[in-house]
């Protein structure tokens, strides 16, 4: 980190104390729109994303959020249960 007082931590926040773990970690990627869901595995983009909904093809709504073309992954249900604690 050359010069900088600042240090990452195992969960990618940056912190002066290099001692100092992080409790959360940063949420990157909500969602991404081209990396569609599909139910051959040979053509479902969303397997490689890392964000929390998966996107969903040809204008399809999804079920939790029926204005949404997305539903919501594990990871979503996972997430917000951490958050709504603190």
């Amino acid at each position: 980190m050359g010069s900088s007082s600042q240090s990452v931590t195992s969960a990618g926040s940056r912190t002066s104390d290099p001692g100092h773990r992080a409790a959360d970690a940063l949420l990157s990627t909500f969602v991404t729109p081209g990396a569609y869901s599909d139910d051959d595995p040979r053509y479902d983009l969303d397997m490689d994303s890392m964000s929390l909904v998966k996107s969903l093809p040809d204008g399809r709504h999804g079920i939790v959020y029926p204005d949404m073309p997305w539903e919501p992954k594990e990871a979503f249900a996972a997430v917000a249960h951490h958050f709504a604690g603190h």
